[in-house]
């Protein structure tokens, strides 16, 4: 059997040895004379298509040319394979495809049972490095309940064909789920919850070394992942050390981590524990994860910083900005009540990835090269967890939307703890349940928390009841002139002021979610800032409902801080960006000595200057860039597209025309010039950090698993971030 791609893509995480104040890192080693079993794949059962390729073709033909025993799958549009059932997720965990097409194509899995329908990510990219071998974990899937109908091999992109050579479904042993007991603690994500664990399995104890001191706490959490779960087996975790009297944890089947403290009354200095799983029934070797346990010294009033994204947020969508929209934000304008609110504050990118990214690193998307969902960070950027973490903070993050998760977006570096959807969930994902189920274990220690929710994003859905106050009518009634354009999530709808109000809707209902984390207690005593990775574009009049246009409203966002050492009642007009939030959040907490880049944001509260300096902004893949001073705003079509030749201009005075309706780029011609240069100058000053990991087998779900999330393939980040030849002598760049 050909060798198997990796699955779980994981990143080593050595353990930090340093000491941190309020707790320190174990070293995590195997026992002596204990195996480290290899980790070979288990084959289970294959489905061998070579007789029945034109049975399994859904949609989509068989081409000629193919190589011996491999189907050719060509035609217009998506094209798809069911492999027939009954597929029973009992009998096998993983599913093997291998696959090659000559240009990128996008490949993905989804079962089906009935009108049941679930996407197994990811998605992969083929076609960019010859064949592939394609791996899928079905682990997670519950493996009770009635066999599936089929399962869908579907295919969709640029590509003329792909060819497919095998599918295998097969039970791979669970040492293929946990991370390889002779490497370094790695990333384990156990029921859409991610966190850097080393294993433990029945015939491999493991080692730790740790330093103890006195009055302190070992803390640690176990998880079982699905692979280990096996019907009347009991599993028991014991740990062994000098001076502890032997603990024991029964590991519950049920529990995706199971939080553990153990008092180290009377030890001090370094020890050796040993962590052992005891195993009751079982038939094979089975193992856990567990985290890297730390020895935490309990703090009263441990300091608190919170940092709150709210995906596709407007800035004139709150009830505290009283720009004339009626929508009610009453947690959030509370927030800005006791703090400071900046109102003019612009994102670097219209683009959720590329914004997060923009803030956790303090650096624009120019030089991070990330500017799509697709292309995740790199280890080597420095990010502001990390920052936090260094520290001795505990640093957790809950986001609500796929494409954010560590390994798609790259920004789990530096947290202890995260979690997000395998898929674009919606509502199904509750990432502040999940910040409030681990409060409690976190009490005493330095905490910094992300929360990113996903609610103000298309297709606009607010529970029940909460769009009814902004709107009246039949937004379908035949008698509406028909638009000239409406969303796909929308069809039917002739209204589209029904459209904007489900916005308002929805900005409502997460400010009514958000309540519940403002009102903690230790969060309303400590730092809170609240921002969006970028605004929305509100096309009542031209049926656009997106954010891939650079437009003032879609890169203006909210920004407000609030906490111990902030003003409180401030109304800042002062010019900011997101980047200078990390080093703002940083100094609140007082941890002014590492060299995190940005300025404090409240240090230019009393800066008397002249907001003079321009802003810049990258648009969904690079496609436009654009430049705002004095009023002005100015855009550059990197790419032809939208009806727009490649490196032409449009420039707007946003003072007087701040929907940008009125291109005055002929009328301006010596202005539109001006700024062209400076915002070439910018693109070509880029430092390519290296940031960005290009290319990487990635998914773009947003199209492909829920398409109405607007966002469409493009140009892959390009890690040189070469944005613009300034020597070009086309037409638009020689012009006089």
């Amino acid at each position: 059997m050909p060798r198997l791609v990796p699955l779980l893509m994981v990143l080593a995480a050595c353990a930090d040895e340093s000491a941190s104040p309020g707790r320190n890192f174990a070293r995590v080693q195997p026992v002596a004379g204990h195996a480290t079993a290899a980790r070979e794949p288990a084959l289970h059962l294959a489905h061998d298509p070579s007789e029945a390729w034109s049975e399994w073709l859904a949609q989509g033909e068989l081409l000629p040319g193919a190589p011996a025993g491999t189907a050719r799958i060509g035609g217009a549009g998506a094209r798809r394979l069911v492999v027939p059932g009954p597929l029973d997720l009992t009998r096998f965990n993983t599913v093997a495809i291998d696959v090659d097409a000559p240009s990128s194509d996008l490949l993905r899995l989804v079962l089906a049972r009935g009108d049941e329908r679930v996407p197994v990510p990811p998605s992969v990219r083929i076609g960019e490095g010859g064949a592939a071998r394609c791996v899928f974990d079905f682990s997670w899937l519950p493996r009770e309940g009635e066999p599936w109908d089929e399962l869908w091999i579907l295919f969709s992109g640029e590509a003329e064909h792909a060819d497919v050579r095998a599918i295998e479904l097969m039970k791979r042993p669970l040492r293929a789920f946990l991370p390889d007991p002779s490497q370094p603690p790695a990333l384990v994500t156990i029921e859409r919850d991610t966190r850097t664990a080393f294993s433990v399995f029945s015939d491999a104890p493991r080692r730790i070394s740790l330093r103890a001191t006195d009055a302190a706490t070992l803390e640690f959490a176990v998880g079982l992942p699905d692979s280990a779960r096996e019907a009347g087996v009991e599993l028991e975790l014991v740990v062994r050390a000098p001076g502890i009297a032997d603990w024991r944890c029964a590991i519950p089947p049920g529990e995706a981590w199971a939080h553990q403290r153990i008092a180290m009354d009377g030890v001090d200095g370094t020890v050796l524990a040993t962590f052992e799983l005891v195993a009751q029934n079982a038939t094979e070797v089975t193992g856990c994860a567990v985290t890297v346990p730390e020895v935490v010294t309990p703090i009263a009033d441990p300091p608190t910083v919170l940092l709150i994204t709210s995906d596709t947020h407007r800035a004139d969508y709150l009830g505290c900005a009283r720009a004339g929209v009626e929508v009610a934000t009453p947690a959030i304008d509370a927030l800005a009540e006791r703090g400071v609110r900046f109102t003019d504050c612009v994102a670097e990118s219209s683009v959720t990835n590329p914004s997060h990214v923009a803030i956790f690193t303090a650096t624009h998307p120019r030089d991070t090269g990330v500017v799509d969902n697709a292309s995740p960070l790199g280890i080597d950027a420095p990010t502001l967890a990390e920052a936090f973490h260094a520290a001795g903070w505990t640093t957790v993050a809950v986001t609500s939307a796929s494409h954010l998760a560590p390994a798609r977006s790259g920004l789990g570096q530096g947290f202890d703890r995260f979690a997000a959807p395998r898929i674009n969930e919606g509502e199904t994902f509750d990432s502040i349940a999940s910040l409030q189920r681990w409060l409690p274990e976190l009490e005493d220690r330095p905490l910094f928390a992300w929360v990113h929710v996903f609610d103000a994003h298309a297709p606009y859905a607010p529970p029940t009841g909460w769009a009814d106050g902004y709107y009246t009518g039949d937004p379908r009634n035949p008698e509406h002139e028909p638009p000239r354009r409406v969303p796909p999530w929308a069809r039917g709808v002739r209204d589209l002021g029904y459209l904007e109000a489900l916005y308002r809707g929805e900005v409502s209902w997460l400010d009514e979610r958000l309540r519940a984390v403002l009102d903690v207690p230790r969060f309303a005593r400590g730092h809170v800032a609240l921002t969006a990775d970028h605004g929305e574009h509100l096309g009542v009049d031209d049926g656009r409902f997106d954010h891939r246009w650079l437009m003032p409203e879609v890169l203006r966002v909210p920004l407000m801080l609030a906490g111990p050492e902030v003003p409180v009642g401030v109304r800042s007009g002062r010019r900011v960006t997101n980047t200078d939030l990390g080093r703002t959040l940083l100094d609140l907490a007082g941890l002014t000595e590492n060299d995190f880049p940005g300025q404090s944001l409240l240090a230019r509260l009393e800066d008397g200057t002249r907001d003079t300096d321009p802003r810049f902004a990258l648009s969904m893949n690079a496609d436009t860039a654009s430049i705002e001073v004095d009023g002005w705003f100015l855009i550059l079509y990197l790419r032809s597209v939208y009806g727009v030749p490649r490196h032409a201009v449009q420039l707007f005075r946003i003072a007087d025309d701040p929907g940008c309706d009125h291109d005055l780029a002929a009328d301006e011609l010596e202005r539109a010039r001006e700024l062209r240069e400076a915002l070439v100058r910018f693109l070509v000053a880029a430092r390519p950090e290296g940031w960005n990991v290009s290319g990487a087998e990635t998914t773009e779900e947003e199209r492909i698993e829920l398409s109405a999330l607007g966002y469409t393939p493009g140009g892959k980040s390009d890690s040189r971030n070469a944005w613009i030849d300034p020597d070009c002598d086309c037409s638009y760049c020689t012009r006089d």
